[in-house]
């Protein structure tokens, strides 16, 4: 069966929902967004017309077909004609995401949390409209359709570490491209076709941010290590924009270390689960959270299971790398 998604954004909304999946419910196609905490419904016709709007105060996003009908059912009314919502950027997939990522020229973008502002919602427009690309959004509306298994760890990670955990898990899946909500400065059209070119290329990126410190990572590399990769710094890639091939040795140990150390997380992070979409070990001020000076048990440091892994993997493949994304266009307000 099809998987039909779309934006759905309006009044009633505190931000734009991207890639938001519809079940076919009678003779339409009934799409449900969480929001505010509340449950938001839009039933369309195969015209994408909006026939009924309704909505229902629950604590949590609801993936189970039949569960979401009931709620529909069971919801309250919506004036139709208040404008509530607008609902837009239809797209269809044989499957979601698709199997065939890298041909395909998909880019996905991650969001999980509250704090997705308008400035982001600029930015993830931009991108969308440069990259010249096809976006997906994985976002809480649409993780159910992810068809692999997901780290027992994952639902008490902070949302800044599910974006790291996820991206990995995407490219080690899926292949393909992925980016911060950030825009760009010109397609990456070009990239895709390189990297699928390029037998002896597993992935092609932007600039190195930066060789993770014990401050934002809970541990230093060894010094040998560390020289290693300050000497080739600029030869390795960052973490927030790149295209990977899956399959290759590359995103193989990432994949492989990303979920040891979530493996080895898991007992203290069942205990003390994040509170805070950007919390981690680290706390203030360095990097800022919103739990401002308050202390936290929450045992990740920011860095950890992203940053800290990759770069050293990088640099085991450096001959298998290559420099080529766009530069951001967001020149450091994208927040």
């Amino acid at each position: 069966m099809k998987t039909i998604t779309a934006t759905i954004k309006g009044k009633w909304i505190n931000y734009p929902h991207y890639s938001i999946p519809a079940i076919v419910y009678k003779k339409g196609l009934l799409f449900t967004v969480y929001d505010d905490k509340y449950l938001k419904f839009i039933l369309v016709d195969y015209s994408y017309n909006i026939i009924e709007l309704k909505y229902s105060p629950k604590k949590k996003a609801i993936h189970n077909s039949e569960l979401i009908k009931y709620e529909f059912e069971n919801a309250k009314n919506i004036d139709i004609n208040q404008g509530y919502y607008e609902i837009c950027n239809f797209q269809e997939f044989e499957s979601f995401p698709p199997t065939n990522c890298l041909e395909n020229k998909v880019i996905f973008t991650i969001w999980f949390g509250n704090s997705f502002s308008a400035n982001r919602n600029k930015q993830l427009k931009s991108l969308i409209k440069t990259c010249k690309c096809n976006v997906i959004n994985i976002n809480e509306n649409n993780i159910h359709l992810l068809k692999y298994p997901i780290h027992k760890s994952f639902i008490y990670l902070s949302s800044i570490h599910k974006s790291d955990y996820i991206r990995c898990y995407l490219m080690y899946h899926y292949g393909g491209g992925y980016s911060d909500i950030k825009s760009t400065s010109d397609s990456w059209i070009k990239c895709f076709d390189d990297l699928q070119r390029d037998a002896n290329l597993y992935a092609i990126g932007y600039n190195c941010d930066g060789i993770p410190s014990k401050c934002d990572a809970g541990e230093n590399y060894d010094i040998e290590l560390y020289n290693k990769l300050r000497l080739n710094i600029k030869n390795l890639l960052g973490v927030g924009f790149f295209i990977f091939k899956k399959n290759t040795s590359l995103v193989n140990e990432w994949w492989l270390e990303l979920n040891n150390r979530l493996d080895f997380f898991y007992d203290e992070l069942k205990k003390n689960p994040a509170k805070y979409d950007r919390e981690s070990k680290c706390g203030a001020p360095i990097p800022r959270w919103e739990g401002g000076n308050l202390n936290t048990n929450y045992p990740i440091y920011w860095n950890y299971i992203l940053g800290h892994i990759l770069y050293p993997i990088y640099l085991k493949h450096i001959d298998h790398i290559k420099k080529g994304i766009p530069h951001r266009n967001d020149h450091g307000n994208y927040q």
